[in-house]
């Protein structure tokens, strides 16, 4: 109100409290707020900042008791496997400075999707192989790569080959045969056997029968190109089956390159395919006809030579 003519304004002579402090409210001198838990006395118009106690601009009226500080133990989460309204129920437990609170949250899962659009099908590209020339532990490895739709896998072989075998028993061989005082052929042989021949025909049957053994005749020789389409299976080890009248099971058969002809380099191709292939004879054989097998599988024609042993000892 207006100062009555005569008199003189004195301003503010009284505590005025303004409750809450607000920044944006503009206080006058001996204006009261409260803040943070205190009380604080504005000591001009308009004073700077936040109350405080820096007797300039505020002054604490009544300074409040710092409590403890809330904290928290320990916080939890659960949610169930239900469809619907998604909500959350919060409870509390323990003191203020170390209060535990556990979330539960129901109907979060939502409903089942539309089905996607069918994919392209897995498919294969290549599939090669290779083996090492080491013995030990088997191990194998994969290495995958192209696209799902034709995958090219990769794999490598070691520690397949098996270890030296323990040498077989010294044959016998002859050292010496004659006629003795009794008439009789004697044939004296390495472990100094000696086998009385006398009663036998002298012919070749007969010493054959004697020495109880079956000479092996000269190996056979058999040159075939075997085609991509003669390998069979889709995984190593890939077989092939030659034909052979009169192969006895037990018989020697040794498969390698047939180089006769080749260049310099048909020559190392030839030797390379073999190695990676690694190519050898079944054992036992199947009467009248070998299986061949290899851990890659020959991608374009090969010669071969096919070495039959003779027949098996007695």
């Amino acid at each position: 109100m207006a100062v009555p003519e005569g008199y003189k304004s004195l301003g503010t002579v009284g505590i005025a409290y303004k409750g809450e402090y607000a920044p944006e409210t503009p206080y006058k001198y001996l204006n009261c707020v409260y803040y943070q838990g205190s009380t604080y006395l504005a000591l001009k118009d308009s004073p700077t900042g936040e109350p405080n106690n820096n007797g300039a601009d505020w002054r604490y009226l009544a300074q409040g008791v710092v409590g403890p500080a809330a904290g928290f133990g320990e916080v939890t989460a659960t949610v169930d496997d239900s469809i619907g309204t998604p909500k959350v129920e919060v409870t509390t437990d323990g003191e203020d400075t170390a209060k535990d609170i556990t979330f539960t949250f129901t109907g979060l899962k939502g409903e089942q999707g539309i089905q996607g659009n069918v994919g392209e099908a897995a498919g294969f590209g290549s599939i090669t192989a290779t083996a090492e020339n080491t013995a030990g532990p088997p191990t194998v490895s994969v290495e995958k790569s192209g696209e799902n739709t034709a995958i090219n896998l990769a794999f490598s072989f070691s520690g397949i080959k098996g270890e030296q075998g323990v040498q077989g028993k010294q044959g016998v061989s002859i050292t010496n045969a004659e006629i003795q005082e009794d008439g009789h052929l004697h044939i004296i042989l390495s472990n100094e056997s000696d086998v009385d021949a006398g009663e036998i025909p002298l012919s070749k049957e007969g010493i054959i029968d004697a020495l109880g053994y079956t000479p092996e005749p000269q190996p056979k020789q058999i040159t075939k190109e075997l085609t991509v389409e003669e390998w069979k299976g889709s995984q190593p080890l890939y077989t092939c089956e030659i034909s052979i009248p009169g192969l006895k099971a037990t018989q020697l058969v040794y498969v390698t390159a047939n180089l006769s002809g080749k260049t310099k380099d048909e020559i190392t191709n030839l030797i390379d395919v073999f190695s990676d292939a690694c190519i050898t004879a079944q054992e036992p054989q199947v009467a009248d006809k070998i299986v061949l097998q290899a851990v890659e599988k020959p991608t374009a024609k090969l010669p071969i030579v096919i070495i039959v042993g003779g027949e098996p000892t007695a």
